[in-house]
């Protein structure tokens, strides 16, 4: 002898099914204020970077290319802040710094140029030769603009994302 029985509540099995949607969506909202306040973060970073005087940017190329993104990797959403391009090209080595290396002189001018605010052809191009040297001798130094807008926010960035979590449970 079978028995079965069935009791099916409709706004209970309703919430059930709409759950990971609606966790989804937490997930989603969370990671899109979370990655803006780290761009926004990082670009003040990079505006006044660590030991250095204001005015720090000369072109803000690379402040203006950092970029908050999220996107779904297979099954669940991911949260970037990253450096589009032109500057994905330097953006690793501000990050990081370098050893010593040769760099290139004819960036180094236009940099000199407008970082200094010089007019002088002869001043710009010694100028930049001195900061090549510098740089051939010494490398340069990282001014870690990610990983101190992460340090600085991360606690903020949990507590946005529970936010959000909290707010799509029904």
């Amino acid at each position: 002898m079978e028995l079965k029985i069935e009791v099916k509540i409709n706004r209970f099995t309703e919430l059930l099914e709409r759950f990971p949607l609606a966790l989804q969506r937490g997930i989603q909202r969370g990671l899109t204020r979370s990655t803006a306040l780290l761009r926004r973060a990082v670009e003040t970073n990079i505006r006044t970077p660590l030991g250095a005087k204001p005015p720090v940017v000369a072109f803000g190329v690379l402040a203006n290319s950092v970029t908050a993104e999220v996107s779904q990797e297979r099954t669940r959403a991911v949260g970037r802040v990253f450096v589009k391009a032109p500057a994905d090209r330097y953006g690793v080595f501000v990050e990081f710094g370098t050893r010593p290396h040769r760099p290139p002189l004819n960036p180094l001018i236009s940099w000199a140029r407008i970082k200094f605010h010089m007019t002088d052809p002869k001043k710009i191009r010694a100028t930049a030769w001195a900061v090549a040297e510098k740089i051939a001798k010494h490398g340069t130094q990282g001014h870690f603009m990610f990983g101190r807008a992460f340090q600085k926010n991360e606690k903020k960035v949990v507590s946005i994302l529970e936010e959000e979590i909290q707010r799509s449970l029904p």
